[in-house]
């Protein structure tokens, strides 16, 4: 056995690009949450059960522009990735969603929705990891691109 370890076509360089879309899935009070997402990782919280509209657009803005402009150039530099992805992230955003299909992704689960599960009992877990289910087209392994 040889102690060298060599890549496909002689390439010298492995790298694993992961994305995480999790856009339209996080604590809302327009989805009936007690309290709205903290305002991005600052972890800025609004104290009082009022929907923030300039965190709910930057959001929006994620899933609706930004998530394309990834998968665009993702597509025109002919790279794969792994997506964790929130379940409800993807049924909102279809056209993303069919985005992420086309191009061969491996789509991994992060979950139904961006809460906190570990105080639910285990009824309500379960059927949050039952409604977990993604969108696929084909096994993972057989869309993966070497290179």
């Amino acid at each position: 056995m040889s102690d060298t370890l060599s890549w496909p076509e002689g390439k010298t360089l492995a790298l694993s690009v992961v994305v995480n879309v999790e856009e339209g899935a996080e604590m809302s009070i327009a989805d009936g949450d007690k309290k709205p997402e903290p305002v991005d990782e600052l972890g800025v919280a609004v104290s009082v059960p009022i929907r923030n509209y300039v965190n709910e657009s930057n959001y929006q803005y994620g899933i609706r522009a930004g998530g394309p402009r990834v998968f665009r150039l993702l597509d025109k530099y002919d790279v794969t990735a792994t997506i964790t992805a929130a379940a409800q992230s993807l049924e909102r955003a279809p056209d993303l969603t069919k985005m992420i299909l086309d191009g061969g992704h491996e789509v991994t689960s992060h979950g139904w929705r961006w809460v906190h599960q570990f105080s639910f009992d285990e009824a309500r877990e379960r059927e949050f990891i039952e409604r977990r289910r993604l969108p696929s087209k084909r096994p993972a392994a057989s869309a993966r691109r070497v290179g």
